[in-house]
């Protein structure tokens, strides 16, 4: 139960929360993130939407509709959305003010930002430990790309702590 609200704790700290935010999960209640993403919005006290599943067709009709403001994905489903034919009235007339995303393809950041319409930031967790290392939001509107495209996945989040323990050298 500990673990559960710490961590719903500290996304919420992450992901800035805001009384007027809408969160989004696509992924299976057998995974730990729609659960982490339960907890940090029964913290706040917002919606959480929940998709039956991730559907690359419909996944822009359902965060305008559903009014989301950020959500956490895979790095596989933006490659998804970038494959599926342009589409700026749906890719860009949503809430969005950021996405939370672990395994951002780093060729990819910067066209992700620019199409979409949006600021991604890296985050890195495993199951254990819930959230371990991200990459912070660093003004209110998330516009700080100075690390978009460079692979980093960011510092460690309140209360952890990471070092390099080997070199590529």
């Amino acid at each position: 139960h500990g673990y559960w609200l710490e961590l719903g704790a500290r996304t919420s700290e992450l992901m800035a929360c805001k009384p007027d935010d809408v969160d989004l999960t696509v992924q299976p209640f057998y995974y730990m993130d729609p659960q982490w993403n339960l907890a940090l919005c029964l913290l706040n006290g917002i919606p959480l939407v929940i998709a039956p599943k991730f559907s690359v067709s419909k996944f822009w009709t359902m965060v305008i509709s559903e009014g989301v403001t950020f959500f956490y994905c895979l790095g596989t489903i933006p490659v998804f959305l970038l494959k599926q034919p342009e589409n700026p009235s749906l890719e860009r007339g949503h809430k969005l003010r950021f996405v939370s995303c672990s395994g951002i393809v780093p060729q990819f950041h910067a066209l992700f930002e620019s199409r979409f319409g949006v600021p991604w930031r890296e985050g890195f967790g495993m199951t254990e430990t819930g959230v371990d290392i991200a990459m912070p939001i660093s003004s209110s509107d998330g516009s700080d790309s100075s690390t978009v495209g460079s692979g980093s996945i960011g510092r460690p989040v309140s209360g952890k702590q990471a070092r390099i323990v080997q070199s590529e050298e």
